[in-house]
């Protein structure tokens, strides 16, 4: 497998594992969820005033999905 630098953005980490176009993209969605938990402070707003329950809960299908992508591509993490 090929090394990946370390980074602190998950869409630069997608394109360096050379993940399927539609994770990519998933994952795309996801990036801006990942600063604002990262850095709270890019927001005037808190996490539970930016999200509904349906949009949470569609975030949270998509990481899972990474994830399984993650364990059959390269075993338990």
């Amino acid at each position: 497998m090929q090394a990946v630098h370390d980074t602190h953005f998950i869409d630069e980490l997608a394109r360096n594992l050379n993940l399927p176009e539609n994770l990519k993209e998933k994952i795309m969605d996801l990036t801006i969820d990942y600063t604002f938990a990262r850095y709270p402070d890019v927001s005037e707003r808190v996490p539970y005033e930016e999200y509904t329950e349906e949009v949470a809960m569609e975030k949270l299908e998509i990481a899972k999905e990474v994830l399984e992508y993650f364990k059959k591509r390269w075993g338990e993490l």
